[in-house]
């Protein structure tokens, strides 16, 4: 590989242990990645950088990630951007709101 970057990663989760996993789970792979842990901060950095993905946790202190995904998509300037569910909330009910919010994707921790 040249060492060239395949694309960007937003990960957004309050645990510093889940998106430090993450990170270097991608960054191995070649991805850029760039983590927020407050989902407030989400929207502004987003709408400068326009990352190729965005995992985002459901359960966060300030902002829950099923509204989040829905301001995002929301938002002509971001509503392109696929964003994966990445959260313990594992029940068929959780996987359809977050899928009904606009989600590409949904999968549960603990994640490899």
């Amino acid at each position: 590989m040249n060492g060239a970057k395949k694309g960007s990663i937003l990960i957004v989760d309050d645990s510093r242990i889940n998106f430090q996993l993450a990170s270097t789970i991608l960054n191995i792979q070649q991805y850029q990645t760039h983590t927020i842990s407050q989902s407030k901060e989400v929207m502004d950095w987003v709408g400068d950088h326009l990352p190729d993905l965005i995992l985002l946790d459901i359960m966060m202190p300030d902002l829950d990630g099923i509204t989040l995904c829905r301001a995002l998509k929301a938002d002509p300037k971001t509503a392109a951007i696929p964003i994966v569910f990445l959260t313990a909330k594992a029940g068929t009910t959780d996987i359809v709101e977050g899928l009904k919010a606009g989600g590409a994707d949904y999968l549960t921790k603990p994640f490899q």
